[in-house]
């Protein structure tokens, strides 16, 4: 399909290009003239990340009725979604709380839940319709409990007053061959990536040291 545009008709488009708030109509209009350049429409469906359908039906439109045939309302509106509202919902709801780090564990979650299938395609489609995209999380330092360090220290002085003369403390040190946590990458509401405790407690791999030491006259002994 070849494309002639008169002066008038070429301008009109670049007027069109240049005025436009919307960058679909911006595109439509770009595509004719492109196409009136010479371009293929793969070289046209590259550069404009459109279909090469699309680019047929564009310039098809443009041949029968003009500017104001390309730039109409198209009455095209999509297949019905597979998940209701509701469960739209939960699933929003479901990765907001809980991480997962692929979109095949979404697609697996969707299925156990409701027995719907999706291809990955589709799955990435629906989470970034429903505002998620695919982030790094976030470290932040864990926060030490005031009051349990309180009733440590009132707990370590009250043990150390019942020590006698030859009793002795032992002090273990652990050292942490992988303790901290990575922030690794998930899906996650745009903006709001998930936060990750930067030290995890729980299965850690340790090694133990100890160190002998007489109970000595400090603020706790």
């Amino acid at each position: 399909m070849t494309i002639s545009l008169t002066a008038d008709e070429r301008k009109a488009l670049e007027k069109q290009i240049r005025q436009t708030k919307g960058r679909k109509q911006a595109d439509s209009a770009a595509v004719v003239l492109y196409k009136a350049a010479g371009h293929s429409h793969t070289f046209i469906a590259q550069l404009l990340q459109l279909g090469r359908n699309q680019i047929t039906q564009l310039l098809s439109r443009y041949r029968q009725g003009g500017l104001q045939a390309l730039l109409r309302a198209d009455n095209y509106h999509g297949s019905s979604p597979k998940l209701t509202p509701a469960q739209q919902q939960a699933l929003k709801i479901e990765l907001k709380t809980k991480i997962y780090a692929t979109a095949f564990q979404v697609i697996a979650w969707v299925e156990k839940q409701w027995g719907v299938s999706y291809e990955l395609s589709a799955m990435h489609k629906l989470l970034k319709r429903l505002g998620f995209s695919y982030k790094k999380n976030r470290l932040v330092p864990s926060k030490a409990d005031p009051v349990l360090q309180y009733l440590f220290v009132r707990w370590f002085e009250w043990f150390c007053a019942r020590l006698g003369p030859d009793d002795r403390l032992y002090f273990g040190d652990a050292v942490h061959f992988k303790h901290n946590a990575e922030a690794g990458y998930a899906w996650s509401e745009l903006g709001e990536p998930h936060h990750i405790p930067a030290i995890l407690a729980g299965n850690v791999t340790m090694s133990w040291g100890l160190i002998v030491s007489k109970p000595m006259n400090t603020s706790f002994c």
